[in-house]
């Protein structure tokens, strides 16, 4: 995968909702918005665990990816747990509170950027590029 088009967001709450809506306007596909223990639409481009950090680990057990790439946007939780079930990880991680109804300029929001491989990282970066001029490649 060079590019990201198709999009699978875990996690229907405040972060998910937005971000859908956020990565709607910037032209991606948005295949599902899911809420938990939805059946998981497999062979999609990159897939986004925006749920509460308590509530990752079970849902990802549930998912059924290889090597599709898997992102958290959690700023606690560490991208490692994210390896035992893809190959190609990261961290997508928006510095901003969400909340239903208030609409956020994503543009001017810090979206850090983490990822286990450099060609995940330029992928990721490229994709967030698309949605906030604040790009910053971090490390957890």
């Amino acid at each position: 995968m060079e590019t990201i088009q198709d999009i699978v967001i875990v996690g229907a709450g405040n972060v998910g909702t937005h971000l859908a809506e956020i990565m709607l306007e910037a032209g991606f596909t948005i295949c599902q918005l899911a809420e938990r223990g939805a059946t998981i639409v497999p062979g999609k481009d990159l897939y986004i665990m925006a749920l509460p950090d308590a509530a990752m680990e079970e849902a990802l057990s549930e998912m059924p990816l290889k090597d599709e790439m898997l992102v958290h946007t959690s700023g606690s939780v560490p991208m490692e747990i994210l390896s035992r079930y893809s190959e190609n990880t990261g961290v997508f991680y928006p510095l901003q509170t969400f909340t239903k109804g208030r609409p956020i300029d994503m543009k001017e929001v810090p979206l850090l950027i983490e990822a286990n491989r450099i060609d995940n990282e330029n992928i990721l970066v490229e994709a967030a590029k698309k949605i906030s001029n604040k790009v910053i490649v971090a490390d957890s």
